[in-house]
């Protein structure tokens, strides 16, 4: 029986890559709200942004030929290495549709969104039939499945694993945002991660109450944490420490502010402050740093019980 891996070999074949990459188009819909017309598509994925793409995942593409033999190259990388998973479903969520789709509302973007992922399935799964094998959204992922498993309930909740693996994967996503020039994406990564070390550090505590009060306020989280994670500074420790303790403060607050006025979290067409792609990579490497200290903090923290 293939592995999971293996049954991803399917996206090798010319007539899936082509849809991936932005060549092959479906219908042609109109916006609800006044009629302007979108041909449902992929993103075109030029040659540049494909290398710049591998580049992210850790492969330079060699192959001389056309874009759809050097997306191939990708692939096969991703196969090898377990990561092919990961790249169609960066390839197929939000951000990576952000510049098809400027200067729109929220719910147009959604709307077109919604029948963009509705006509690559349908395209994809078309070429996949003979195959035994669909792919299948599943909230926001997507997933290669076996045919016969499609409909099959699964009766657990998944919880998220919030742990340095899973920092690293979504510090990977926002700097491939970055390199595609999806700063807003990037930024958001950047705060929702750090977001989500803070609170599951307070869960950790039982301070479900404090969680809420705090209401999403990275300040409030990080003070909460603080005070009941003993993350002070003192005498007794080295004045360089401290400084950089006391400036994880301005740190926090920044990423919370830079977000707040720039990222997708408040969605298209609505004013926004422009950033270079360095500000956004130094938002990015500041919550990583930020993230690694606080789990090595709570990991200290669960050893000495």
């Amino acid at each position: 029986m293939p592995t999971e891996e293996q049954n991803y070999n399917l996206f090798r074949a010319r007539n899936i890559i082509d849809i991936l990459i932005g060549d092959e188009t479906g219908e042609t819909v109109k916006l609800p709200r006044n009629n302007q017309e979108y041909t449902l598509s992929m993103p075109y994925l030029s040659g540049s942004k494909i290398q710049s793409l591998a580049a992210n995942f850790g492969v330079s593409i060699t192959t001389g030929g056309s874009r759809w033999q050097q997306f191939q190259e990708l692939v096969d990388f991703c196969i090898r290495k377990g990561k092919v998973r990961t790249l169609i479903n960066f390839l197929l969520t939000k951000p990576h549709f952000m510049d098809m789709w400027k200067n729109i509302t929220v719910d147009d973007a959604d709307y077109l969104y919604e029948r963009t992922i509705s006509y690559v399935l349908g395209a994809i799964n078309l070429k996949l039939h003979f195959s035994g094998m669909r792919l299948k959204q599943n909230g926001n992922s997507f997933d290669l499945l076996p045919e016969n498993k499609l409909n099959i309930e699964v009766p657990t909740v998944k919880i998220k694993t919030i742990d340095r693996d899973y920092v690293g994967q979504k510090i990977t996503q926002a700097r491939i945002d970055i390199q595609n020039g999806n700063f807003d994406s990037a930024l958001t990564k950047a705060r929702t991660v750090l977001e989500e070390v803070l609170i599951l550090m307070l869960e950790k505590k039982n301070l479900k109450d404090s969680i809420s009060k705090a209401k999403g306020d990275l300040n409030e989280l990080f003070k909460e944490v603080r005070d009941n994670y003993n993350i002070k500074t003192g005498h007794n420790i080295d004045k360089n420490i401290n400084d950089l303790v006391n400036g994880l403060n301005k740190i926090v607050t920044a990423i919370g502010n830079i977000r707040n006025i720039s990222s997708d979290s408040h969605g298209l067409g609505q004013a926004r402050y422009n950033i270079s792609d360095y500000h956004a990579l130094l938002v990015v490497n500041s919550s990583i740093a930020v993230c690694e200290f606080l789990i090595s903090v709570m990991e200290r923290n669960i050893l000495a019980k």
